[in-house]
């Protein structure tokens, strides 16, 4: 399968392939690095298929802290608030596991509007921004 991918301004990228072999060398990469991740899923009912998850990474010894890696719904999933519910339940959870959790960062592309309102609705501000250039050879 192919993922999803949140706006891009216009960047032509090619879709990563989510394979199981990628992700668990991703997750491979996370347990040698000591870093503690934090995930939630939405899904419908207990066992159902997915419709969407939040990552968050913390490094124990910056534990002040925290990465946001991803947050996504799968598209016949959207339009339910369910990102803004994953990123909100996401905060309650490292209040109480990360007490010494101060700044989680996290970037968007400028024309991903509805990830961008979710998190200036959670209180996130801009920090910086960021300029990329493409060019085709």
């Amino acid at each position: 399968p192919t993922c999803t991918h949140s706006p891009r301004g216009g960047f032509d990228l090619a879709n990563i392939p989510a394979t199981a072999g990628r992700i668990r060398a991703v997750e491979r990469f996370v347990n040698r690095a000591g870093l503690r991740r934090y995930r939630l899923v939405a899904r419908r009912g207990r066992d159902g298929p997915l419709a969407g998850h939040t990552v968050v990474y913390v490094d124990p010894e910056q534990s002040w802290y925290g990465t946001q890696d991803d947050t996504s719904v799968l598209a016949g999933h959207r339009g339910h608030r369910l990102g803004t519910l994953l990123k909100s339940e996401m905060l309650f959870l490292l209040a109480a596991e990360e007490p010494d959790l101060r700044w989680i960062d996290t970037g968007n592309d400028a024309s991903n509007h509805h990830m961008i309102a979710i998190n200036e609705a959670l209180g996130y501000r801009v920090r910086a921004r960021q300029l990329g250039w493409q060019r085709h050879l």
